[in-house]
């Protein structure tokens, strides 16, 4: 069952492991205008592996008929601070609307999702989300000197975000060819979960393989 909001928001999600660790998560509509996959792009949201071009054409295929596709894209952010998502945590409170609380399948855990639409806590995530994408903090924080900020690194479903890439420019070019207004339509933004890479639940392993 799904129910259209009213107003606009984003989804603070708790992740629940079956060992009690917690992970935060932010649920959102990311400007695909903002992203590129190319190798050696300068935008503010990038791919983190290379993509496989090859790999678009069936997804996208699935994605033009789908009404409603969810893939499960995780973005990351350099967080050291922990403004975005553990801040926002903090202003959730009974005034949020619980939208979904339930157990995961094969015992792996619960999950919970609050709505949040509060006009002060969305322009306290703005203004730390801008912080972040500074050029001058980002330059300081890495040591460099004219780098272009890397604001959302993505984790996880990087072919399912170029997908949706894919169809945007598809859309994009055809309206705008037929004379419409293209800005504010749908296709212009794809849903992410933001993750911080300094949350402690996250652990980054080695991938080992036998050869």
């Amino acid at each position: 069952l799904f129910e259209e909001t009213t107003t606009h928001g984003v989804v603070l999600v708790e992740r629940t492991f079956r060992d009690g660790v917690r992970r935060r998560g932010l649920v959102l509509a990311l400007d695909l205008d903002l992203y590129e996959f190319t190798p050696g792009n300068a935008a503010p949201i990038r791919a983190t592996e290379k993509t496989i071009e090859e790999r678009i054409p069936p997804r996208l295929k699935v994605r033009r008929a789908a009404a409603l596709e969810l893939p499960h894209i995780i973005v990351l952010i350099d967080d050291a601070d922990c403004t975005v998502v553990e801040q926002l945590a903090h202003c959730c409170n009974d005034s949020c609307n619980l939208v979904y609380d339930t157990d995961l399948m094969e015992k792996s855990g619960h999950i919970k999702g609050w709505w949040i639409d509060d006009q002060s806590a969305l322009r306290l995530l703005s203004d730390n989300l801008s912080r972040l994408a500074d050029p001058v903090a980002f330059n300081q924080r890495y040591g460099t000197s004219s780098k272009p900020p890397l604001v959302l690194a993505v984790g996880d479903g990087n072919h399912s975000l170029a997908t949706a890439k894919a169809l945007w420019e598809e859309t994009k070019k055809r309206i705008s060819a037929e004379g419409g207004d293209f800005l504010h339509h749908p296709a212009r933004f794809a849903l992410v979960e933001i993750q911080n890479c300094h949350d402690p639940s996250l652990r980054f392993e080695p991938i080992n393989r036998l050869i």
